[in-house]
């Protein structure tokens, strides 16, 4: 599978709030008194998470951020792509199971 045609979902648990001109993701587990992983989004990361809907594919956020801005396509795939694994690897989003790779992709 490609990268571009994976979906992503925003993982229960996690609140998003805008303080000011920052956007913070903080997730809400087991322990509500710890809020040492609080998550400050740069501006591409929070255009990324606001995309983020379970129904939009990777591609479909890069050509979302490639209409505003005047960067070249191959570096807002890699960010995108970039982001896309960091926030996944903080359990904040997870690929949508019908478009994860399976086994050998």
């Amino acid at each position: 599978m490609n990268q571009g045609s994976r979906v992503y979902r925003r993982t229960e648990g996690v609140v998003h709030r805008v303080i000011g001109d920052e956007q913070v993701l903080i997730p809400i587990r087991q322990n509500l008194g710890d809020l040492q992983n609080l998550f400050a989004l740069n501006r591409t990361a929070a255009f990324v998470f606001d995309q983020i809907d379970g129904c939009r594919d990777a591609g479909t956020i890069c050509a979302l951020l490639a209409g505003r801005c005047a960067v070249e396509p191959a570096r807002i795939e890699g960010e995108v792509f970039d982001c896309l694994e960091d926030l996944a690897e903080l359990g904040l989003i997870r690929p949508d199971a019908a478009s994860a790779p399976s086994e050998g992709d």
